[in-house]
């Protein structure tokens, strides 16, 4: 029945809180570390993270980079929710 299924559709921050606690350490960590270091940010530079969800490979980059400026961008993160996601990140090269 198509009404059967809105019952297992997740709300709200649910789903990226899910996937930062587990997939990000053991998956998307090393998906992010990998891609990093094929761009190889220097310092100086600028980083745009299109689409960056939780934002992994903004984080991993922004530590990456002494200077420059990272910034991340994603639809789907409401502007009430945009201080949580900077937070995330542990630098003044980022940007959300």
């Amino acid at each position: 029945m198509p009404g059967d299924t809105e019952h297992y559709q997740m709300q709200g921050d649910a789903p990226a809180l899910l996937y930062e606690r587990y997939l990000v350490p053991v998956i998307a960590s090393r998906w992010a570390d990998d891609l990093v270091e094929r761009g190889a940010p220097k310092s100086g530079e600028r980083v745009l993270d299109v689409a960056c969800g939780t934002g992994i490979v903004a984080r991993t980059a922004a530590r990456g980079i002494q200077m420059g400026r990272v910034a991340a961008l994603d639809m789907r993160v409401p502007a009430d929710r945009e201080h949580q996601f900077q937070s995330m990140v542990n630098t003044r090269s980022s940007r959300w």
